[in-house]
């Protein structure tokens, strides 16, 4: 299975500078050209792939981000199944300091839906990353599954908007929710990425907020490696 992953650039949303780079899978098949991960990763976990998918990736990951200035970070998502095996961080942990990409480079993407697994294993595995610098983003947030307590608990570093929250900003009920979110995450010292912007109107409104981070469309589409790299060193002053 030919998968690999491209890059979505992070941007600060007060200069419109990349910040960093979210790694998201991809798979060139033969026949229906390149494929998302909603498209074979129910096939990747049937076939009991996942584990080496994620550390496959994160192998080149570090690699391409050594190539990046050393402010850049790198995003990398794991399944909630994959967060609550201590294992996986045992080995991720031994992955990242082989590259020798500063830990504090690394940025690890958890969904709510982790957080109703196993709780207990999944705030061992995220005490052990921290512990070693590397951070811890809750993806996708706004769906319903994360509490007050589970995100003080859990010592999240930073909430990312999920892009159904910034879809509804065309109706006054979704700039009061997104609003809402944006002040926790200020509350909470947890710097807020909003995703899936689309439109200048979004990334204005966002702006006007003090939202720290942006990602999607509006700013760059999911790209391959050398083009990430291009885009972070032509960015860098």
């Amino acid at each position: 299975m030919g998968v690999g992953h491209h890059y979505q650039p992070i941007i600060l949303l007060d200069n419109s500078r990349p910040k960093g780079f979210e790694a998201l899978a991809r798979w060139h098949h033969p026949r229906q050209g390149l494929l998302g991960p909603d498209r074979f990763l129910p096939i990747v976990d049937d076939m009991g792939l996942d584990r080496d998918l994620l550390f496959m990736m994160l192998r080149q990951v570090c690699r391409d981000a050594r190539d990046w200035p050393a402010h850049f970070t790198v995003s990398i998502n794991i399944s909630p199944a994959q967060l609550c095996d201590p294992d996986n961080a045992v080995m991720l942990l031994r992955i990242l300091f082989a590259s020798g990409l500063a830990p504090g480079r690394l940025i690890v993407e958890i969904t709510e839906s982790a957080l109703i697994h196993n709780l207990a294993s999944a705030h061992e595995t995220i005490r052990s990353l921290r512990n070693t610098g590397v951070r811890i983003a809750l993806d996708d947030f706004g769906t319903g599954y994360a509490s007050l307590s589970r995100l003080c608990n859990l010592e999240i570093d930073h909430l990312k908007i999920d892009r159904t929250l910034i879809q509804s900003l065309d109706r006054e009920a979704g700039r009061k929710l997104v609003k809402a979110v944006v002040d926790l995450g200020r509350s909470l010292s947890m710097p807020v990425t909003a995703e899936g912007i689309e439109t200048p109107d979004h990334a204005r409104f966002l702006r006007d907020l003090d939202c720290a981070f942006g990602q999607g469309y509006y700013f760059g589409r999911p790209e391959p490696a050398d083009a990430a790299r291009t885009r972070a060193l032509s960015s860098h002053p």
